[in-house]
C-alpha cells in the first residue's frame, strides 16, 4: 500500500474525521490537492469511507474551466460518485478583491450543500504548505498572537464542522501520491502569479526559507501546534478568573483590581476577543479600555467603533450595542425564490407559515432544534464567531408568526415534515448571500 495511503487510514482512525457511509462533502478544484484527497476517500477500506459528495465550483475565470469541469463529471460517473456543480457567473465577479468574493462563494455553495445533504462534515485539502503560507502571512500582517497557531484540523462550520484531513502532508507528498497511482490534475496557471500574496508566500518566501532549512514547513506547523495548545490551556484559566471578575456578563472592576497585573491584562483582552466576540478590535484600543478600567475616573465611555461603546460606570465595565441610526430596506425575493436557483437550498413550508417576511435579528429570537429545545440566534452566532458588527446586521427570514425559520447564511430551524407533506406543502428555495462576511482560514 501507498505510504501516503498508510498514513492517511491510520490518522483517520485516530482522529475520527467521519464514520462509514457518513454524507461528507468534498471540495474538489481538480487540482493536485483535491484530487489527491478524493483518490484518498476513494481508496478506504470500506468499513472506513464515508459517502462522498463532491462539490465543485466553476469560477469562469480561466478558459480551463470548462475543461476541468467535464473531466470531473467523468471523474465521478466512472467512480460512481454524486457530482454538485455551482457556476460563478462572470457578471457577479468584482472588479476588486476578487480572490476573497470567490472563496465567500465557493464556501456558500458548500455550506447550502452541508444542508442539502444533512452533512455535518465539509472537507477540504489543505496541507503542511498551506498551512507554513497561512502562519507567515499573519506573521507578517500583525494581530492577535493566538491567530498564529494557523488553520485547525477541524473547525466549527455551517451546520457541522470544516475538516482538514491532510494539513500534516506536505504538497510533495500528495504529488508523489498522484504519480505513483497516475491520477490526473490540473494545475491552476493563476498559482504561479505574484499578483496574489499567498501566491508571492507560496512562490518566492517560503522557497527561500526552505533553502535555508528543508524543515521549515514542519517546524512553523510544530510552532502553530504549539501555540494552539498554549492559547486553549490560557482560555481555559482565563475562563475561570472571568467566573471570580464578572457578573450578569459585565466586569467588576474591584474584584479584578485583586488579581495580579498580568492578569488583570489577560483577563480584560479575554472579556473583550472571547466573552465579547470583538475579533477586529485593535491592540491599541485594548490598553485604553484596560487603562480607563484601573483609573480612578468613576465614569467613562470609549467608542470602539461598528456602534459598539465601552461604558465604566463605577464598579462595572461593560460593552453596549448602539442601535442603527438608519433602517435599510431588505427584498424577501433577493433571499427566497419560488423557483430553482442554482446553489439555493430547497426547503418545505406548511402553508400557515406563509407568507414569509425578513428582518433584522432581535436579542429574544430563537429557533427550533431537532431535540425539541429552542436555542438563542445570539448565541448561534457567538457560536459560529460572527463578529460583532456583523451581528449588528444579522437577518432573519420569519413566519405569519414572525417565528425565524432561516438565519440567512447560518442556520435553519428544525421542522418536522408530515408524510404527505409534498402534496400539502410549499417548496421554497433559499438563497445564501454573497455580502455574507465569512470569516476564517
Amino acid at each position: 500500500m501507498n505510504n501516503l495511503q498508510t498514513k492517511f487510514e491510520r490518522d483517520l482512525q485516530r482522529d475520527r474525521f467521519f464514520y462509514s457511509k457518513e454524507p461528507v462533502i468534498v471540495a474538489v478544484s481538480t487540482g493536485s490537492d483535491s484530487m489527491c484527497l478524493l483518490m484518498l476517500l476513494l481508496s478506504l477500506p470500506t468499513s472506513l469511507q464515508p459517502t462522498i459528495v463532491v462539490a465543485h465550483v466553476n469560477h469562469e475565470l480561466r478558459h480551463q474551466s470548462a475543461e476541468e469541469e467535464r473531466f470531473l463529471a467523468q471523474f465521478c460517473q466512472q467512480h460512481h460518485l454524486k457530482l454538485e456543480v455551482c457556476h460563478w457567473p462572470k457578471e457577479q465577479h468584482p472588479a476588486t478583491g476578487i480572490e476573497t468574493a470567490a472563496r465567500k462563494f465557493r464556501y456558500h455553495f458548500f455550506e447550502a450543500l452541508m444542508n442539502k445533504y444533512a452533512s455535518a462534515k465539509l472537507l477540504t485539502a489543505h496541507h503542511l504548505n498551506d498551512q507554513a503560507e497561512t502562519i507567515l502571512m499573519k506573521l507578517t500582517r500583525g494581530g492577535q498572537l493566538s491567530q498564529l497557531s494557523g488553520m485547525a484540523t477541524r473547525r466549527q462550520f455551517g451546520p457541522g464542522e470544516l475538516i482538514r484531513p491532510l494539513l500534516h502532508y506536505s504538497k510533495a507528498e500528495l504529488r508523489e501520491y498522484l504519480t505513483q497511482n497516475q491520477v490526473r490534475y490540473y494545475e491552476d496557471q493563476t498559482n504561479q502569479t505574484l499578483e496574489f500574496s499567498r501566491n508571492r508566500y507560496r512562490n518566492q518566501i517560503l522557497p527561500l526559507l526552505t533553502k535555508e532549512n528543508n524543515e521549515v514547513l514542519n517546524h512553523l506547523a510544530s510552532f502553530g501546534n504549539q501555540l494552539a495548545e498554549l492559547t486553549q490551556f490560557a482560555d481555559l484559566q482565563l475562563g475561570r478568573l472571568w467566573q471570580q471578575v464578572s457578573h450578569d456578563g459585565n466586569l467588576v472592576i474591584p474584584q479584578l483590581s485583586k488579581l495580579s497585573q498580568i492578569e488583570q491584562h489577560q483577563v480584560v483582552r479575554y472579556w473583550l476577543i472571547n466573552i465579547e466576540q470583538l475579533v477586529d478590535i485593535k491592540e491599541s484600543q485594548i490598553e485604553t479600555v484596560e487603562q480607563l478600567v484601573q483609573s480612578e475616573t468613576a465614569q467613562a465611555q470609549l467608542d470602539l467603533g461598528n456602534q459598539i461603546v465601552f461604558e465604566k460606570e463605577y464598579q462595572v465595565a461593560k460593552l453596549s450595542r448602539l442601535s442603527n441610526a438608519v433602517a435599510q430596506e431588505f427584498k424577501l425575493e433577493d433571499f427566497v425564490s419560488t423557483k430553482p436557483v442554482t446553489g439555493a437550498i430547497e426547503i418545505w413550508l406548511p402553508p400557515e407559515a406563509l407568507p414569509l417576511t425578513i428582518r433584522k435579528a432581535d436579542s429574544d429570537d430563537e429557533i427550533r432544534l431537532k431535540d425539541g429545545h429552542h436555542q438563542k440566534v445570539r448565541r448561534i452566532l457567538i457560536d459560529q464567531k460572527v463578529p460583532n458588527e456583523d451581528r449588528l446586521q444579522q437577518l432573519v427570514v420569519v413566519t405569519r408568526q414572525n417565528e425565524p425559520i432561516w438565519i440567512v447564511n447560518r442556520k435553519f430551524t428544525y421542522l418536522e415534515r408530515p408524510d404527505d407533506y409534498k402534496t400539502n406543502w410549499q417548496k421554497l428555495y433559499f438563497m445564501p448571500q454573497l455580502n455574507h462576511n465569512l470569516k476564517g482560514d
